[in-house]
Order: C-alpha cells, then sequence, then structure tokens
C-alpha cells in the first residue's frame, strides 16, 4: 500500500510539474503579444493551431474580461496592480499587449488576401525592395561551363504603410454582466473588420489608400461591356476568359487562381460554349474550377456589375505584397459613445500592400460609361 501510495504521489507531482510548464507567465505572454505578427499567424495555422491563437487560452480571456470589467468601473489601481508595465493613472487609451496576438490572428484568419499574398515584415513606416521584371535562370550545369545569364529588368517596390483603424461597441450593461463573453466579441468583431478592410482595399481599392489590384498601373487588363449600364455577361464572355487566362505565360500561370464577385460567378455559370454546353457544368459547379484553375467567390472582390469598376481577377495572390509594420496599438474609451452608454475598443495597425510583380495579375473590367 505504501508503495502504490508513493508511486501515486510521483504522479501527481510528475502531472503538477508539466501542468505547471505550460502555464506561461504574465511577461512571457507580454512579450509575445508584443511581436506577435501576420508571419506568426501563418506558421500557426500551418501548424493546425487554428482553434485559438497561442496566447488566448482559458487564463487569458479570464485577464481580458478582468481587464475590461476594470475598464468600466475606472478601477485604474486594480488595472495597474494586476498588468503593471507602464500603466499611467488613466489608462483609458491603453490594453495589455499579450491580447494583441489574437486580433492578429482573427484579422489573418477573416481574409483572402493574408492568407495567400506574400508578407513583409517591416520595422520601419516605408521599406523598399527590388522588384524584379522577367526570369531566373535555373538549370544545370556541365562541368567546366558557365551559367545563363537570367534575363531580369530590376525596378523598385515602395511599401509605404498607411493606417487601418476599426472599432468595436459594447453596451455598458454587457460589461456588467460576467457572463457575457466579452473577450470573443471584441476580438472576433475587430479581426473580421481588419480582415475585410483588408481584402477590399486588395481587390477594389476601396479607401483609396492604396493602388489595389483593379487599379495597379502593372495590372494587364481585359475590357468589355462598354456602356452605361453593363451587365456581367456582357464582360464575362468566353472569349474574354480565354484572353484573360492567355495573358499570362506559362511561369505566371502556376500557382494563379480565378477571383470573383457572386454576380460575376452566377454569370459564368450560364455561360455555354458552342456545342451549348456549359463551360462550368452544373453538377461540377462545387469544384469552382475554371479552365483548370481554382476559382474564390466573394462579395470583397467587387461591387455589382458597374462601368469602369471590375467583375473578376486572375493572377497568384503571391505577387500581392502585404507589409506589416507590427504595430498593433488597441485603446478604450467610455467618451466616444458615453450618450449610447457603450464603451468603444479602438485598434490601429500600420498595414501597406502593393502589386508586386509586372504583368503578373489580369483585371477584367467593365468598359467606360458611353
Amino acid at each position: 500500500m505504501k508503495n502504490m501510495e508513493a508511486q501515486l504521489e510521483t504522479i501527481q507531482k510528475t502531472l503538477a510539474s508539466v501542468e505547471k510548464a505550460q502555464i506561461r507567465s504574465n511577461e512571457e505572454e507580454k512579450e509575445v503579444g508584443k511581436s506577435y505578427s501576420y508571419l506568426n499567424a501563418r506558421k500557426d495555422v500551418a501548424l493546425g493551431k487554428i482553434a485559438k491563437a497561442p496566447l488566448w487560452d482559458e487564463k487569458t480571456t479570464s485577464r481580458f474580461n478582468d481587464f475590461l470589467h476594470m475598464v468600466k468601473e475606472k478601477d485604474y489601481a486594480a488595472i495597474k496592480k494586476a498588468f503593471g508595465d507602464n500603466v499611467q493613472d488613466n489608462v483609458s487609451n491603453w490594453i495589455p499587449t499579450e491580447f494583441r496576438s489574437e486580433l492578429v490572428r482573427l484579422a489573418y484568419l477573416n481574409s483572402i488576401v493574408m492568407q495567400k499574398a506574400t508578407i513583409i515584415p517591416m520595422s520601419r513606416d516605408k521599406v523598399t525592395m527590388p522588384a524584379p521584371s522577367g526570369n531566373y535562370t535555373v538549370g544545370w550545369i556541365d562541368a567546366g561551363s558557365a551559367m545563363t545569364d537570367s534575363k531580369i529588368t530590376v525596378g523598385k517596390l515602395d511599401l509605404d504603410s498607411k493606417k487601418l483603424g476599426a472599432l468595436a461597441l459594447i453596451n455598458n450593461e454587457d460589461l456588467a454582466d460576467s457572463a457575457y463573453p466579452l473577450a470573443l466579441v471584441v476580438a472576433n468583431q475587430m479581426g473580421e473588420d481588419f480582415g475585410k478592410a483588408i481584402d477590399l482595399e486588395t481587390f477594389q481599392s476601396y479607401g483609396s489608400a492604396f493602388a489595389g489590384i483593379d487599379s495597379a498601373s502593372n495590372v494587364q487588363a481585359v475590357t468589355g461591356g462598354v456602356d452605361a449600364t453593363p451587365t456581367f455577361a456582357e464582360l464575362l464572355t468566353e472569349a474574354n476568359i480565354l484572353t484573360a487566362a492567355g495573358k499570362l505565360d506559362d511561369l505566371q500561370q502556376d500557382g494563379a487562381e480565378w477571383y470573383f464577385t457572386p454576380g460575376a460567378w452566377n454569370a459564368i455559370r450560364a455561360i455555354q460554349d458552342g456545342s451549348s454546353s456549359k463551360i462550368v457544368r452544373l453538377n461540377e459547379s462545387y469544384k469552382y474550377d475554371l479552365l483548370g484553375f481554382p476559382v474564390n467567390v466573394s462579395s470583397r472582390v467587387g461591387p455589382v456589375a458597374t462601368a469602369s469598376k471590375c467583375a473578376g481577377f486572375f493572377g497568384n495572390m503571391k505577387n500581392v505584397y502585404i507589409g506589416d509594420r507590427m504595430d498593433l496599438t488597441i485603446a478604450t474609451s467610455d467618451q466616444y459613445r458615453f450618450a449610447n452608454d457603450q464603451t468603444v475598443f479602438r485598434a490601429v495597425q500600420r498595414i501597406a500592400i502593393a502589386v508586386g510583380l509586372p504583368t503578373s495579375w489580369v483585371r477584367l473590367i467593365f468598359g467606360s460609361a458611353s
């Protein structure tokens, strides 16, 4: 019996030691929260860590909820005691750094673009990088033979970051409800807003902060439907789709995908070939495949059929560069929405967007109104 009790005690100590090792210290959380980036999110998702962010476990959620309740009660002394690091007497514009990683991860998961684009970490607000045009030469070399020179024209690409902001509004009665999932609501709303804003700017130049794929000068165009009230059927003909795919050479087509607004994709599914057969077979429609290339359908790609607007794009998203300044800041205020009895949470991050390699994308665009 004593031997069994000793073994049980050893097992309990081992389990306690393992559990202790899995619990991160507040300081560790803060350090990772400061530096967590979209590249970190990409790595975590690739490893299957999609259920929760690396630091957004039950303990972190509980700490976040505690913080929000302290904000509601204006209990700055309690916040300073609980969280420390450079907390001033009035902390309405401050939030613990360890909570930032969840917003970054959710923005990544909610974006079509972020998951496929080339992400460039930025240690300053503006970064200039080479933008080569042409093909590097790769091949086998015989002994004593010279390598064939690459046919590359080197240009430059400027990543100039702009501020991207998101607001989450919480009713104060919800702040006072201990059962309300504050952490989930705030993080999900802001993460979704960030991801959507990045997609809209990339495809549509929605906020005019950057030249998106719809307006970048190095994107080729297939134009159709030249009138004041165009339809998707005027632009998305069999001939125009084939022309769009043919504008990219074999190397550029490698990894390329289609991106369509829902209305555009529905019009494509109605197209018939010369034998009166659908070019996208209805019984295979959920494969989302066109001319052998994957199809992505989202309202973020474009608006309704409108003169001078794009209905779809063809290209490899790796040729879109996202500059991540990695300085996400989050603030809280009970003054902005005081009359509505709400507390607002504001997140601001610096992001840069650029279409990289020349002629690596094609846009299908309606003509100007006649």
